[in-house]
């Protein structure tokens, strides 16, 4: 029989009741208890099954969190510590990649567009230079969301406001982008020098000239 604590006793979460004691619900062992002892049960739980650890699973009320608290909200304190700790990571990287910009001489730009299953559009901006070593190194510079209209005019003011923002703007030496419209539009609003993708180049390429066999093919047949 299980214990009169069965239904107040968080560790039946993780056990079922049985005829000769408790089931574990993970791995199916029997275990026996007496008295309502499930000292036995949390020892099985946290030596065997640490992933579902029972004592983390269930705080005390001096060791949780509540963000509800309004007299003293110390989950917010705690929440709000780690955002800024995030956030001071992100300055410090993006220092040394400014600090690694600083020392190169000519860099070239790539970017490029697309929209995920949500509807979302993006942009990513990457940056391309020979370091001081004498290697090459790419640095994604932005990839972010970009809710504006996709006009070459706001994609130049987009690559314009990010390169400034590395110190750059007088290092570009040229930018590769697809064959669309509105990249070349951007491209020209920058005054850089343009080079088309070689691969999205190619991939037209072979279209026109797999759609052009297909008519001719079509024209044979008849």
């Amino acid at each position: 029989m299980a214990p009169t604590n069965s239904t107040t006793s968080p560790i039946w979460d993780h056990f079922t009741q049985a005829e000769n004691g408790a089931k574990c619900r993970y791995c199916l062992k029997v275990f026996s208890f007496s008295k309502g002892t499930t000292s036995n049960l949390k020892r099985h739980l946290n030596l065997v099954h640490k992933t579902v650890p029972y004592a983390r699973r269930q705080p005390t009320t001096s060791t949780a969190i509540n963000i509800d608290d309004e007299a003293e909200p110390s989950g917010l304190n705690h929440l709000q510590s780690n955002q800024r700790a995030n956030e001071n990571v992100v300055i410090q990287k993006l220092e040394k990649v400014k600090d690694k910009l600083t020392t190169t001489k000519a860099i070239a730009l790539t970017s490029d567009g697309w929209t995920n299953i949500n509807n979302t559009s993006f942009m990513a901006l990457t940056g391309h230079y020979i370091d001081e070593n004498f290697k090459f190194q790419s640095t994604l510079l932005d990839c972010s969301e970009f809710e504006k209209i996709h006009s070459g005019l706001n994609i130049a003011n987009w690559i314009a406001d990010t390169i400034n923002q590395f110190g750059i703007t007088n290092k570009v030496v040229a930018m590769i982008t697809d064959n669309a419209s509105n990249m070349k539009a951007a491209v020209k609003e920058l005054k850089l020098d343009h080079i088309p993708c070689f691969a999205h180049t190619l991939n037209l390429i072979v279209q026109h000239a797999v759609n052009n066999s297909v008519s001719v093919i079509e024209e044979v047949k008849k």
